[in-house]
């Protein structure tokens, strides 16, 4: 017998959980509106808080097989952007931290840099040769939806375009880090397909892990 679906949070014991909550369940009624009827949203929703509202954003995959129906499969990639970018923007306006027992670690710009950069390496050296070209023009195509600076995005477009190593300057907040990161698998999500997209991401961090001598978790980014 399958266990009881359980609420995905206790408003009495986590109300700033439960803010957190309502804030991505808006977000994502809010990015699937353009493609669904109200009923699919309410029907997607559902769907939602009782089966991914724990999960990590990249279950979305397995969240947008739920809900879409052969005749909006030409939309997959577009409701899957539309969902990491709600769900990256979505806080609540005040949220409060939650406690904790002793410091959290914190880690240098530069040091989640360096992760960063390893994991697309990666990334790009796992897709198969003939492809790896076309991986880096899908992400040079989605590279305007990440929206920083100037400096940052020719940094960034002359990385995947010409191979030019990030300059030694460059700068990148974490939140936009893992932004680049979603681009980048949405990129091999219309390339290979979800199962071979995750596949793939999956062994990229694996690797990471082994190679990166610094102190900044990969997984961090997902």
């Amino acid at each position: 017998m399958n266990a009881p679906l359980r609420r995905p949070l206790d408003a009495a014991t986590d109300p700033n959980g439960v803010e957190m909550f309502i804030a991505k369940k808006q977000a994502i009624a809010h990015a699937l509106g353009p493609f669904l009827n109200e009923d699919g949203v309410a029907r997607a929703l559902s769907i939602w808080e009782h089966k991914y509202a724990h999960q990590p954003t990249f279950a979305m995959q397995r969240f947008i097989s739920e809900f879409l129906d052969t005749s909006q499969a030409g939309q997959r990639s577009r409701i899957l952007q539309a969902l990491f970018l709600a769900l990256h923007n979505a806080a609540p306006a005040k949220e409060m931290p939650e406690p904790v027992a002793e410091p959290l670690p914190v880690y240098s710009n530069l040091s989640a840099l360096r992760v960063l950069y390893e994991l697309v390496e990666q990334v790009l050296a796992l897709a198969p040769r003939e492809q790896e070209t076309r991986l880096r023009l899908l992400v040079l195509e989605l590279l305007p939806q990440l929206k920083v600076d100037e400096t940052a995005y020719r940094d960034l477009y002359a990385w995947l375009s010409q191979r030019y190593p990030l300059p030694p300057q460059f700068r990148l907040s974490q939140p936009d880090m893992r932004r680049f990161i979603n681009l980048v698998y949405v990129a091999l999500c219309n390339m290979m397909g979800p199962v071979r997209a995750d596949n793939l991401l999956h062994e990229a961090v694996v690797r990471t892990e082994r190679a990166s001598r610094e102190d900044f978790p990969v997984r961090d980014l997902l």
